[in-house]
């Protein structure tokens, strides 16, 4: 019932064949348990092998031959074994290419490019190479004036064959009845911004600006600034006809994000017949739009609902503004705001508190469709040589500046609240298909903590966390953040992977202002911010991360998924220490999910308050300045439920935190190759620091997904195998020389488990 290999759904669907099985039950099972038998046909097998033969002819075996043989099994002869046996023979190779067309023209121009040709000599006469090649034939003639050429004119393959070489012409048709393919100029462009299809009874106007036609309902404002427009049209006046102008233009306006319904239409000139008028028809959408939207959470600290301590649930609720056109010219505007709460259902009866956090947050976003070069930057490096120039255009065409604010307020009521207020400049920059950049100029981020007398008690016993939970602002005038992403294609055989990489700098500026400044003041000063809520420093650190994630479609319902991420923070200048919220942690829902958020690390460290069946997970904070971690997980469906699938998932996880300088406070918590020890006044010897690879943290577990159409609900159970520290073992209630990591799975108790709770996937 579990989709599981061993448990036969031909058993299923024989059980129900029966007259009587009409039930809703019945008819459940046959839906979702049950699979019909495969009859063998032997003319089908013949067709198997036939196919396979024209398969292997298509990619260059033309002499293959494909047959099959049948086996009859089974006592009473039920079952049929198949066999197909494949002679390939020897591969033909391409020895030649010849381009040929009795258009002189186009044979001229195919010279030109043959070394682009994907038939390269001593490689496999291909079928796939062949309709490479005629895509690349046409694309490259379509970007040069030939409107109506088209792969069909690319006539098969035909050569000669010497010893597996062959010699290949590869010739271009003329056109039915004509002696030569025709170039199209482009002729006037008219451009209606306000086409409504359903009125066809609208009286329109003609504008002319910069040599463009605009045609308007007449009556009506221009919704998008005309010059918006005539920026992202890149089909000309007298230029040769190109597709990949074409395609520019309906790219860069459908970017722009105001239109519905976009269409590029050459119409052919009634003065000449060489001439290709264009029209370019936009329907706009609504400029505005609301949303809100409910959310069933674990986040933050509280990420996990634990069997034999506290129990965190958090809840809250969003309302998104989006503006389209907020200044007539396709200017984006996106204004969220969230309002969540955690709560603690071991204080149920206890209202004061039974609220345990408070997170408010508005994020603001202006993107506007055009790339303003930030002080001049780019041109300059471009003008210098040191920009590739086919970037810097692409930045030009493709990229949109974007301006945010957000302010967050976080109440972790007795403990401490934060306030966090965000701006920053930077420029989002689709590079491929495939890929994409984040570059973040300017940023600054004011951090103010305000502690409670609780939490200061901690802060006390921890001065690792108290520097870096000082007031603080992270500051970027050239470069604050820098982000890219790789997303390959599917591949046939199912695979694909995602490339992240983040680079995140603050106070680089500062630090070289400030040091300029003492070297002709000849002080020490340190700049800093002086107000009535106290010192404000600058935090220099630099931040640099990677996360590699790669899938396998194993077969329809089943997916393979691996995820290796790793990170590095350091502090620099002025700071010993990078900001506390820009350190990295383990645990929690979307890391080791055998263990709470925070709870690990760093290394071996073992700290002291999350040991005992009531751990407050509130209170745990260990982070470190390295971290590495892999997770693996099979997912598989295990059946459709009230027309929803459920998947589950086994999965595996491994790593840890560190910190890259000794700590005293956290003992075998450094980033090492080998081990250290140090010797006690007593005369014992102690392990300090340990090969950090002895000190990876493993779990394990299985999890449910539920897909409820709009969101994915997610239920991972952990159990720990293997701890990043040493453990003693006790005899008599001695402890004994033996310490081990491995955790005795035959002690496993219920409170061991650890029970994640989230929406969407991990990874």
């Amino acid at each position: 019932m579990f989709n599981l290999p061993w448990i036969s759904k031909r058993w299923f669907w024989y059980r129900n064949q029966g007259p009587a099985d009409t039930t809703r039950y019945d008819r459940f099972v046959l839906k979702n348990f049950a699979e019909k038998p495969s009859i063998f046909d032997d003319q089908k097998a013949y067709e198997t092998a036939e196919t396979m033969e024209y398969y292997l002819q298509n990619r260059g075996w033309f002499n293959a031959e494909v047959y099959h043989t049948k086996d009859i099994k089974g006592k009473k002869g039920q079952k049929a074994n198949v066999t197909y046996y494949v002679v390939p023979n020897k591969r033909y190779l391409v020895d030649t290419v010849d381009f040929i067309s009795k258009d002189a023209d186009i044979e001229r121009t195919l010279d030109r490019i043959d070394d682009e040709t994907f038939l390269s000599p001593q490689d496999p006469v291909d079928n796939r190479l062949y309709e490479q090649e005629r895509t690349r034939i046409s694309k490259h003639l379509r970007n040069n004036g030939y409107y109506a050429f088209s792969p069909r004119y690319v006539a098969p393959l035909t050569g000669d064959s010497l010893n597996h070489r062959v010699k290949i012409d590869l010739e271009v048709l003329l056109p039915s009845e004509q002696t030569h393919h025709q170039k199209y100029t482009i002729g006037k462009i008219n451009i209606f911004p306000q086409l409504i299809y359903s009125d066809t009874a609208t009286v329109f106007r003609d504008t002319i600006i910069d040599g463009v036609k605009f045609t308007l309902p007449v009556g009506e404002e221009f919704f998008v600034k005309p010059g918006t427009l005539s920026r992202n049209v890149f089909v000309r006046e007298g230029q040769l006809f190109s597709q990949q102008d074409k395609d520019r233009t309906l790219a860069a306006l459908g970017k722009l994000g105001v239109y519905k319904i976009i269409n590029v239409t050459e119409v052919p000139s009634i003065e000449n017949d060489t001439v290709l008028n264009v029209d370019i028809q936009l329907t706009p959408r609504k400029p505005l739009e609301f949303g809100t939207d409910l959310e069933v959470n674990t986040s933050g600290t509280n990420s996990t609902v634990t069997l034999g301590g506290r129990r965190f649930f958090g809840a809250g609720a969003g309302l998104s503004v989006k503006d389209r056109n907020l200044l007539g010219g396709a200017e984006l505007l996106v204004v969220n705001s969230d309002l969540n709460f955690d709560f603690d259902f071991a204080e149920i009866d206890n209202p004061e508190n039974f609220v345990n956090t408070l997170d408010f947050k508005v994020q603001t976003d202006l993107y506007l469709p055009k790339f303003v070069d930030y002080l001049g930057f780019w041109g300059g490096l471009q003008k210098m040589k040191l920009l590739n120039e086919s970037f810097y255009n692409r930045l030009g065409e493709k990229s949109s500046t974007r301006i945010s604010f957000s302010y967050n307020f976080v109440d972790r009521f007795r403990l401490y609240q934060l306030n966090s207020l965000n701006v920053s400049y930077g420029y989002e920059i689709p590079q491929t298909k495939t890929s994409r950049y984040e570059l973040t100029h300017f940023g600054l981020n004011y951090l103010r903590p305000l502690i409670q007398p609780d939490f200061q008690q901690i802060l006390d016993d921890a001065p690792f966390f108290a520097r870096s939970f000082e007031q603080q602002l992270f500051t970027g005038f050239l470069l604050r953040n820098f982000g890219y992403t790789y997303t390959s294609p599917v591949s046939r055989r199912g695979e694909s992977f995602v490339v992240n990489g983040n680079f995140e700098l603050s106070g680089a500026e500062i630090l070289a202002a400030n040091s300029v400044y003492n070297a002709f003041a000849e002080t020490d000063k340190v700049f800093e911010i002086s107000g009535t809520n106290g010192t404000t420093a600058f935090s220099q650190y630099s931040v640099l991360e990677g996360d590699v994630r790669f899938y396998r479609d194993i077969s329809q319902d089943k997916q393979f998924a691996f995820r290796f991420y790793t990170g590095v923070g350091v502090p620099f200048g002025n700071s010993t220490d990078v900001p506390y919220v820009k350190q990295f942690s383990v645990g929690g829902p979307y890391s080791i999910r055998a263990w709470r958020a925070r709870e690990l690390g760093p290394g071996g460290y073992l700290d002291p308050l999350t040991q005992g069946p009531d751990a407050n997970a509130l209170l745990f904070y260990q982070t470190g300045n390295f971290k590495i971690e892999a997770n693996a997980e099979y997912r598989f469906l295990m059946f459709d439920l009230f027309g929803f699938k459920w998947d589950g998932a086994l999965f595996a996880d491994v790593g840890n935190i560190y910190t890259l300088n000794d700590d005293p406070e956290r003992p075998l918590s450094k980033l090492a190759w080998t081990p250290e020890f140090e010797t006690l006044p007593d005369g014992r010897i102690v392990k300090v620091q340990d090969n950090f690879l002895n000190q990876l943290a493993v779990g394990s577990g299985f999890g449910i997904r539920a897909d409820f159409l709009y969101f994915i609900f997610r239920l991972d159970l952990g159990v720990p195998l293997r701890n990043p520290y040493p453990t003693t073992v006790f005899r008599n209630g001695e402890a004994t020389e033996e310490v081990f990591y491995w955790r005795d799975l035959r002690e496993f108790r219920l409170r061991d488990l650890t029970i994640n709770i989230d929406l969407g996937y991990p990874f």
